[in-house]
């Protein structure tokens, strides 16, 4: 299986996910314009492409030391289906989740309501902190000039 590491040296073209209004009060970004990162590393498997996320058991230092060498496996495997697969192949710092979904609307042509479903598995993704969204600095600097 050919692995790949997180991208999470990649924050250099971005920043934080807030964006400021004319009033320097703090704005709800679009999330099409936003950037996901992957924190986690990650395998593809040779047979169907799809990826398996490797999250780890443990986090912390004193876990590790003490449980991990009673458990075999380090991680957890999450393996994504072909759209979850193609959303983390493109959650790299690089494209937009706007981006990502046009990427997806030219290859899954049946699926219906991709958008939505983009959204969803994005914000999950957010919440089990599989990934970040991230802002380019230029566009906040935009804002806030």
């Amino acid at each position: 299986m050919e692995k790949s590491k997180s991208m999470e040296n990649s924050t250099d073209k971005a920043a934080s996910s807030a964006k400021m209004d004319k009033n320097g009060a703090s704005e709800k970004p679009d999330l099409m314009e936003l950037y996901p990162i992957r924190l986690f590393e990650w395998e593809t498997d040779e047979e169907t492409q799809n990826i398996i996320v490797l999250r780890p058991k443990f986090t912390s230092k004193l876990a590790k030391k003490i449980i991990l060498p009673f458990y075999g496996q380090k991680f957890f495997k999450i393996k994504f289906d072909a759209l979850g697969s193609m959303v983390w192949k493109l959650a790299d710092g690089e494209h937009t989740v706007g981006q990502i979904l046009k990427a997806m609307e030219e290859k899954f042509t049946d699926e219906e309501d991709l958008a939505n479903r983009l959204s969803k598995f994005i914000y999950q993704l957010v919440r089990e902190k599989f990934i970040q969204l991230l802002q380019r600095v230029e566009d906040a600097n935009e804002v806030n000039n």
